[in-house]
């Protein structure tokens, strides 16, 4: 998997939530989907997806005073130089405010490594309530 397929269901996802709060988003994004996303798409990068449409509806959804909490999953299905992109990307997400943040992964992805600070909780069969609890306050 490459980090724009990670992150393209981010843009989609925000797209619909903003539809559903009747919220018109910025023309340029509409332009950009159409380009990247549409019937006669074109090929783009995670580059492109990142700053034409993926950060005008993040900072679009602040101005508003949306409460904006992304929930990460599948890290584990890119690969090593991808799964490095999309943390990096994460890590700058959560510098810049504005937004929850929460990856659900393997170990082995060494989240801890590259998103600074974490709260790293261990989920067992035993105690999730707890876990989860720790997180969300």
């Amino acid at each position: 998997m490459l980090a724009i397929d990670f992150f393209s269901p981010f843009v989609c996802q925000t797209v619909v939530y903003l539809d559903h709060l009747k919220l018109p988003y910025p023309h340029a994004v509409r332009v950009a989907l159409t380009c990247f996303f549409g019937p006669d798409y074109r090929p783009s990068s995670f580059d492109e997806v990142f700053r034409e449409c993926f950060l005008p509806l993040h900072l679009y959804m602040i101005k508003h005073h949306i409460s904006i909490f992304y929930v990460v999953v599948g890290l584990h299905g890119c690969e090593e130089t991808e799964t490095k992109t999309n943390l990096g990307f994460l890590q700058n997400l959560m510098e810049s405010g504005g937004a929850k943040v929460f990856i659900s992964g393997r170990e082995s992805l060494g989240v801890a490594s590259y998103i600074k600070p974490v709260v790293k909780i261990t989920v067992s069969k035993e105690d999730t309530r707890d876990d989860i609890r720790i997180f969300i306050n």
